[in-house]
């Protein structure tokens, strides 16, 4: 069993909540910071949880130089920037473009915005060849 959360975006009140109902193994989509208020707090506690995730945008530009994103959320990032401790540096910096894993004969790959790029956006209206050009094996 799977818990699947995404977009954390250091909402820390909103991730205990979440967690308070969360099943089986956690997997995040990415974004564990930006915006919010508690970046370490919550990486602290995605790390006590065992959270599995993967590098979203936002993790991305606190790490990097924020690309394509608006006054706003570069002002996010760069205070997220300026007061992430080491412990949740080198977390993020741990965590990988994605992953696979599989359960009762399935394989299923997490990621964050698209399968080949982290900040692109999936549409409903996006045929099936497009995943299964780059997702090839994923159930």
């Amino acid at each position: 069993m799977f818990t699947v959360i995404s977009d954390i975006h250091a909402n820390l009140e909103a991730l205990r909540a979440v967690l308070s109902h969360a099943e089986g193994t956690i997997l995040c989509c990415g974004d564990f910071v930006g915006y919010g208020p508690n970046p370490n707090k919550v990486v602290q506690l995605c790390i006590r949880n065992r959270v599995k995730g993967v590098l979203g945008n936002h993790d991305l530009a606190v790490l990097t130089e924020p690309r394509r994103m608006t006054p706003y959320a570069r002002k996010a990032i760069e205070w997220t920037r300026s007061g992430l401790n080491k412990r949740s540096r080198t977390f993020l910096e741990s965590l990988p473009f994605t992953f696979s894993i599989e359960t009762d004969g399935k394989k299923i790959s997490v990621f964050h915005g698209s399968p080949i790029r982290i900040g692109q956006y999936i549409y409903p209206t996006y045929p099936d060849s497009y995943f299964k050009e780059f997702l090839g094996d994923t159930d």
